[in-house]
């Protein structure tokens, strides 16, 4: 008999899943198996179900739950005077095999961070949820769901570590950025951060995560940064040989090498004549009518169609598959070496200046033996109260006139909106943006470039759009909060659960997934009372609405669950899918579910409720962008984007662009996306493949198109870059 608590509680046997009971019951089994091996007195049992509302049977209500498990689950039960005991072997309970596991992979550590790694990955795969996740829990069952977290917590940071001692600090960033901001004071966190943005040769970046750490650790807590903290910046700053990799591990550069049949064509500049062009298998595509999905609606059950927020990062890669490595034209050892003695210089200068002056904009970007065409086109947490009146529009000064680099280059404006701009999105009149460091959104007119402020939850992520509001959900702190689009002003703010994803409407509510709290949210969207809350397995994804259910995929877990946002029946899991969802897009009548951990696409069919079938694509893939009947897919392990035709559903030749993008966009018929790490947005034309590289201030988020002109912002800063032809 196996039994499972990291998450809902779940007992299997050889027949299957056994039920253990009503709530009650199962909250005496769960202390049960938390407690395996151990006594535990029926007075505890009392206090941990009843609490102070024990009545005189109680105790003999416990010896009746106790009674119905053994029927249920067989002479595992020792019952000992007034108390009892679970006789089991430690493999069959989750949470013990995963302490095991831990153990196990920080042994190996030391000789092979490879192994250790991949070990680490397999015990934290255990977790499908909160530990106990659908129990009611009294004190000492919260105490060890604490200490599980602590655990895991730990095998997290000790993967990273893993990951790190193997050479991966280039496809960590991102996650490490997600978790500092998901974990402010877990100092472990960001010292990992600046270690791996230092390796990838972005020392600047790393020496001011330290002082952001550093001023909330003061502002928040009180309190210094530790001295390891301090003893980093330091080496920092010095360039310690300690922090480098030497010699690299040959196992993790073999891991980064990617797949040989995946096409790889030069980067072409525009003006090459007689480009190569893109053959689709067996689809006839014209790029010229080629057109972007829209990213937010206010149909009635429809829900917003965005991909996923988070950026996706890959392992770094290596030389292109054929094994050739290009040189720059008329470079030469003698060359070379003074360019390497020159960055070596400006590297040192820059420490000594970020030692004396703190802050300042700084970018730093690898040399690269073969320089695509690329363009120069930069100009030069406090929690707000979402009750705040918006801010007024930005002085004429703060914006930067349209200017071209070069006749024929684009024309670009950079407007200086606030701190951390991250999503950009649009409706019919504005472009709007979220402010991650200011728990703000603005409202920018696309023409005048003039914008507005209004104060909302912290860290806000994609609204829904929705009758005249916006619905903004924050990943920090559980606020919904309802702005009048009109007057900018809030209306409501409600208070759902942690880590909101973006919202959609179905059956005349308005439904949000709390990622962190594993539940779907329903709320009525006339009073903004919350009328339905359902817990799911796995992390909530943003659900998609089709043929009258909610469909929601458990990122963690790979379920996918039918909810009836119009009546209270059970939801439905209709299938098991590959790791690391994203969420689904609507194609038709059927839904289409990228995994990205396993390179896969499910396809099901919502009206027969079923998975029709399961494409292979391989490599570590984004969310997907339907333009169409196509659907586009990018690949940050083998630096490429892939077409899969819908009807035939056949994947299409890749295209290599060199550069490990996500969230693809259409903007003029031809494909744009950012890659934060370089600095730069990148121009994919699906008919030549020319790859074309602009740079732009700080780190780059997803670009839009709308409007007329592409919208870039800087998720480290605090601008956004409009660019027209």
């Amino acid at each position: 008999m196996e039994f499972r608590v990291l998450g809902p509680l779940e007992v299997l046997d050889e027949s299957g899943r056994v039920d253990p009971g009503g709530r009650k019951q199962r909250t005496v089994l769960a202390l049960l198996v938390a407690n395996a091996g151990q006594t535990i007195t029926t007075d505890r049992l009392v206090d941990e179900i009843y609490g102070e509302d024990a009545g005189d049977g109680a105790r003999h209500s416990v010896q009746t739950y106790v009674s119905n498990l053994r029927g249920r689950l067989g002479d595992i039960i020792i019952s000992s005077g007034h108390a009892y005991k679970l006789q089991l072997d430690d493999s069959t309970v989750d949470s013990i095999e995963f302490a095991k596991q831990v153990q196990d992979a920080r042994a190996l550590l030391p000789q092979d961070c490879v192994a250790a790694s991949r070990q680490m990955r397999a015990a934290l795969e255990m977790w499908r949820g909160q530990p106990f996740q659908d129990v009611d829990a009294g004190r000492d069952l919260d105490l060890h769901i604490t200490q599980l977290g602590a655990l895991r917590m730990g095998a997290l940071e000790t993967r990273i570590d893993a990951d790190l001692a193997c050479g991966q600090h280039l496809a960590l960033i991102g996650e490490l950025e997600a978790l500092t901001t998901e974990h402010p004071f877990r100092e472990t966190f960001h010292s990992q951060l600046m270690l791996a943005l230092y390796r990838s040769g972005r020392q600047a970046e790393a020496l001011r995560a330290y002082q952001r750490t550093r001023k909330s650790l003061a502002e928040e807590l009180g309190i210094d940064a530790s001295p390891e903290l301090r003893q980093l910046e330091q080496q920092i700053l010095e360039q310690s040989p300690d922090l480098s990799l030497d010699p690299p591990n040959p196992m993790a550069a073999a891991l980064r090498a990617p797949p040989a049949q995946v096409r790889q064509p030069p980067r072409t500049p525009v003006s090459t004549p007689n480009p190569p062009a893109l053959h689709l298998v067996d689809v006839e595509e014209d790029p010229e009518e080629i057109a972007p999905v829209l990213h937010m609606t206010s149909n009635d059950g429809a829900p917003d169609a965005a991909a996923d927020t988070e950026t996706v990062q890959g392992d770094d890669t290596g030389p292109p598959p054929d094994g050739s490595v290009p040189s720059a034209e008329g470079s030469s050892p003698g060359r070379f070496a003074l360019l390497a003695g020159l960055v070596g210089i400006a590297a040192v200068l820059g420490a000594v200046l970020y030692a004396n002056v703190t802050g300042g904009s700084d970018t730093t970007t690898a040399p690269t033996s073969s320089p695509p065409t690329t363009t120069a086109i930069s100009a030069s947490a406090q929690v707000a109260t979402p009750a705040s009146p918006p801010t007024t529009q930005a002085p004429p000064d703060e914006t930067v006139p349209d200017s071209t680099t070069a006749p024929g280059q684009p024309k670009v404006r950079t407007i200086q909106v606030g701190k951390g701009p991250q999503i950009v999105f649009a409706d019919d009149s504005a472009i709007w943006s979220t402010l991650t460091d200011e728990a703000a959104i603005v409202r920018i007119d696309p023409v005048t470039t003039d914008w507005v402020k209004v104060s909302v939850g912290d860290n806000p992520t994609r609204p829904l759009d929705l009758d005249g509001r916006l619905w903004v959900p924050s990943r920090v702190g559980g606020l919904l909060v309802v702005v009048d689009k009109s007057s900018l002003s809030t209306i409501r703010s409600i208070r759902v659960g942690e880590r909101l994803d973006t919202p959609v409407r179905a059956g005349g509510r308005v439904w949000v997934a709390a990622r962190e709290d594993f539940k779907l949210v329903g709320i009525n969207r006339e009073t903004f009372k919350i009328e339905r809350e359902i817990t799911l397995s796995g992390v909530p994804m943003t659900p998609v609405f089709a043929n009258g259910g909610l469909w929601v995929v458990g990122r963690d877990s790979g379920e996918v669950t039918r909810v009836d946002p119009f009546s209270e029946t059970d939801p439905k899991t209709i299938v098991t899918l590959g790791k690391g969802a994203h969420p689904p897009i609507l194609v038709g009548d059927e839904i289409w579910i990228v995994n990205r951990d396993d390179g896969t696409v499910t396809i099901i069919d919502t009206l027969k409720h079923r998975v029709e079938v399961t494409l292979p694509i391989g490599g570590k893939l984004s969310p997907p962008l339907l333009v169409n009947g196509v659907v586009w897919v990018s690949d940050v392990v083998t630096e490429s984007i892939i077409p899969i035709d819908t009807a035939r559903r056949r994947k299409g030749a890749a295209i290599y662009t060199g550069r490990q993008t996500t969230n693809l966009t259409v903007h003029e018929g031809v494909f744009w996306a950012a890659v934060p790490d370089d600095g730069e947005v990148i121009r994919i034309d699906p008919d030549t493949h020319a790859v074309n590289e602009f740079k732009v201030d700080g780190r780059p988020g997803n670009p839009l198109s709308a409007h007329g002109f592409l919208w870039v912002p800087d998720m480290s800063g605090t601008t956004i870059t409009r660019i027209s032809d």
